[in-house]
């Protein structure tokens, strides 16, 4: 009688777990569909918000491709109607940051000497190499 019992607990027991076990995977399923279109739409949208509050700069952070957040930054940008976004002429001395909020790294000494270098080679105007090395000496 015991046995009759303990096996009739046991077969309760073994169809409620897979009950659950079937209902939770479907729910679960779902919640990763849901989870995952919500990180996908606010990944693709979060520069335009950021265009329209000025969050950052047109380059955006490490996480985005640089020419797809420069494009959607701009449309941002032009909805909440401040003109086109600017860049600093010394941007390029720095690398970008990780995420909003964060602020630029500094590039290193040579990389930062090779882009002078390189701009003078192709007949950069003087007065953003005199700039570029004014800030570049701000560093040391």
């Amino acid at each position: 009688m015991a046995d009759q019992k303990a096996g009739a607990q046991t077969h309760t027991h073994n169809s409620l777990v897979k009950y659950y076990t079937v209902f939770n995977d479907g729910l679960m399923k779902k919640r990763w569909v849901i989870v995952s279109l919500t990180c996908l739409v606010t990944y693709a949208v979060l520069p335009v918000f950021a265009g329209a509050f000025k969050w950052g700069d047109r380059d955006g952070p490490v996480i985005y491709a640089q020419d797809y957040h420069a494009a959607v930054y701009r449309i941002g940008y032009a909805i909440a109607d401040h003109g086109k976004p600017r860049s600093s002429m010394t941007w390029i001395l720095y690398s970008r940051p990780i995420f909003y909020g964060f602020s630029r790294r500094v590039k290193d000494k040579g990389e930062r000497e090779r882009i002078i270098n390189r701009l003078e080679e192709n007949g950069a105007p003087i007065s953003l190499l005199n700039r570029l090395r004014e800030h570049q000496a701000r560093f040391e």
